[in-house]
């Protein structure tokens, strides 16, 4: 990651001296450069890529006894239905992550 990001800073700090210094020579160059550089540059997105499609989330208050919670998760043909059971923590915050492909 590291690597990545000395290489978009360098890379855009030699656009910046270009366009710098071409604004020194001309104003009207220096904006054209300016444009250029803009118009050249793209969002790097490959670390984009890993991150989920969704995510949702709910928050269900609990008894002080054992819980039961049932899930469904509906696909294109079919619908999957899945319990949950939570022992009682009182007075406790508690987060159960569920993923799906």
């Amino acid at each position: 990651m590291l690597r990545e990001f000395s290489t978009s800073l360098l890379r855009v700090a030699a656009k910046q001296g270009l366009q710098y210094a071409a604004s020194k020579q001309n104003e009207w160059l220096g904006f054209a450069v300016g444009l250029a550089n803009a118009m050249t540059e793209k969002a790097d997105t490959r670390n984009w890529q890993t991150l989920p499609y969704s995510v949702s989330y709910v928050r269900i208050p609990l008894q002080s006894s054992e819980n039961q919670v049932s899930a469904n998760f509906f696909t294109s043909d079919n619908v999957h239905r899945e319990t949950f059971i939570f022992p009682a923590n009182p007075k406790k915050t508690s987060f159960f992550v569920y993923s799906t492909l």
